[in-house]
């Protein structure tokens, strides 16, 4: 009962949201992700305990279709990262200033369940249908409520998901049909796909993975998946950034944990020097695009880039140290950026701008958000004592364990990482005043959305300790069924 309360709450309160007076919207919003918050933690303090919630339905049992849902120390911990982003989302949300404030409103807490259901789900079918559910209020909220080319952004963002869906699609039906029926996760581990070189040397293991790979690759994404990313980050409200950069893209690399390894691990073993090449490349690719934007919104989105590929490039290492780092990455990047996304909304509809050459000096009259902005810009660079340190030098000892030639061009990401992060937070909050108008210092608002996510910056990279131990079992169980091969 808890993990379905934790499930289908936002989705109730959504479909209650059109029947509601607009000055109720954000107070409904906000107790329904409030509430689902505190769930959360109950969940993840049962997988905390090694007593992890799980529960089976029979869906549709003569397909092999059952309701399969489980939380351990990895999911729990991603959940409890989408209840606290959707109630950021939702506190950030400016009712007054949206012209459809019910269906903004009712598309936003969807996402929730959309998102946690693919993080619960124990069923391949399952795990799919909430995948695709996911696209579904994204494509709406940006097509209608989004900026600039919005129409042109979500039909892009619907074209890469549905292309990569379809190769997803495929490989499970393949997985399917060589575990002799029945689509559990657990069922299907390691299952055995018959069959010599099929296609240019690659076998059918390898083929199905490839399919699972594509598509997380474009969900995450990884170079060269990325085509969609800035325009739809830039066109989408502040908000809506937030939920798809701090949650949605983390189903692409749990997609890999929990989905592509321990179904494939032949093929993942094949693709993973592939995949971690196209890595590397990205977090530099991402970072040197970061360097270039003048747009400070399209620049977040381009450092979302650079990290994400370095998450893949820790769990594609397929060894403890990178698993472990890229999974504690995720909750990392989860913070960060949706607190970066919030900061760049603030100085938008603050200031009425968010070009880099018009913003400046703001330190002077906004000491709370400078105080805080420089503590999630550190972590954001990876400096030892904050969160973003911990997942990196994990990725970095894996990478070394592979290939030092990776961990050559990953280290140099860092390099870039401080060069581009510095690069906006002493262009904003440093210097000469650029910007004479508005008010730039956070308040009560502001002050609920950022300082929880700095407070938890600072927790994870001064106490790790919990957080790794919380995933460790999940790790290891992936690092031996990888190694058994």
């Amino acid at each position: 009962m808890t993990l379905l309360i934790l499930l289908f709450l936002p989705l109730v309160a959504a479909l209650a949201i059109p029947r509601l007076p607009v000055r109720y919207l954000q107070t409904v919003g906000l107790l329904a992700t409030g509430i689902d918050l505190l769930v959360s933690l109950v969940v993840l303090q049962g997988a905390a305990n090694g007593a992890p919630l799980s529960l089976d339905y029979s869906w549709a049992a003569g397909a092999g279709l059952n309701f399969r849902l489980s939380a351990d120390g990895v999911s729990s911990a991603l959940l409890a990262l989408n209840a606290l982003v959707g109630l950021m989302a939702v506190l950030a949300t400016r009712v007054a200033d949206i012209k459809r404030p019910h269906l903004f409103m009712a598309l936003l807490l969807s996402t929730q369940t959309a998102i946690a259901g693919a993080l619960l789900a124990q069923d391949l079918v399952l795990f799919f249908v909430f995948y695709e559910a996911v696209l579904v209020p994204f494509f709406i909220l940006i097509a209608v409520f989004g900026e600039g080319d919005r129409q042109r952004s979500a039909l892009k963002l619907l074209i890469f998901t549905s292309a990569g869906s379809l190769a997803m699609l495929l490989s499970i039906l393949t997985v399917y049909a060589a575990g002799g029926g029945g689509f559990a996760l657990g069922r299907l581990t390691g299952v055995h796909l018959v069959g010599g070189s099929l296609l240019f040397g690659l076998t059918a293991a390898d083929i199905a993975f490839a399919g699972f790979a594509l598509a997380f690759a474009i969900k995450t994404p990884i170079f060269p998946f990325h085509g969609w990313l800035a325009d739809v980050y830039t066109s989408a409200p502040t908000p809506v950034v937030m939920i798809l950069a701090g949650m949605v893209s983390k189903l692409g690399p749990y997609g890999f944990f929990r989905v592509a390894l321990p179904l494939l691990p032949d093929g993942a073993r094949d693709f993973s020097p592939l995949l971690m090449a196209l890595a590397a490349v990205g977090i530099v690719y991402g970072a040197l695009l970061a360097l270039r934007q003048q747009d400070a919104k399209r620049m977040v989105a381009y450092l979302s880039l650079s990290h994400m590929c370095f998450i893949t490039l820790g769990i594609l290492s397929l060894t403890p140290a990178g698993i472990s780092g890229g999974v504690l990455q995720m909750l990392n990047h989860g913070i960060l950026i949706t607190s970066l996304f919030f900061i760049v909304g603030h100085f938008e509809r603050r200031l009425g701008t968010r070009d880099r050459a018009n913003l400046g000096g703001l330190s002077s009259r906004a000491p709370l958000l400078t105080a805080v902005f420089l503590v999630l810009a550190l972590a954001t660079l990876g400096m030892p004592g904050l969160n973003g340190f911990v997942g990196e030098y994990l990725i970095l000892l894996g990478a070394y364990a592979r290939s030092w030639a990776l961990l050559l061009v990953a280290a140099a990401g860092v390099v870039l990482a401080a060069w581009y992060t510095l690069r906006l937070y002493q262009g904003a909050m440093n210097g000469p005043a650029r910007e004479a108008d508005g008010a730039a210092e956070i308040g009560a608002v502001e002050s609920g959305v950022l300082l929880p996510l700095a407070v938890l910056a600072v927790a994870i990279g001064v106490y790790p300790a919990p957080f790794l131990a919380l995933i460790n079992d999940a790790v290891g169980s992936l690092v031996k069924l990888m190694a058994a091969g």
